[in-house]
């Protein structure tokens, strides 16, 4: 499992799950309504902003998918990097 941690705009933290393309996995401290746009700040200041597809509750915290928006490519990257390495052994 990834360690980037994310704080969300509004309260709460998420963690990276996994990312394909533009789809994003979260698990989050905190539900988040399908269609809504959900804000998290990473820990250098950076943005990642996502439209919510859907949030499940999984024990004390949801699981968060969704499309990535407003996203740069370097940040995309850097994602990614963070995703692969949570399926790592």
């Amino acid at each position: 499992m990834s360690r980037l941690e994310m704080t969300l705009t509004g309260g709460g933290t998420a963690r990276l799950l996994g990312l394909d393309g533009d789809r994003v996995q979260l698990l989050a401290t905190r539900a988040a309504a399908p269609g809504s746009r959900l804000s998290a700040a990473l820990a250098d200041g950076r943005q990642v902003r996502l439209k919510v597809h859907r949030s499940v509750r999984t024990g004390d915290e949801f699981t968060v998918a969704g499309r990535l928006i407003d996203t740069t490519r370097q940040l995309r990257e850097f994602l990614a990097l963070h995703a692969a390495s949570a399926d790592a052994p």
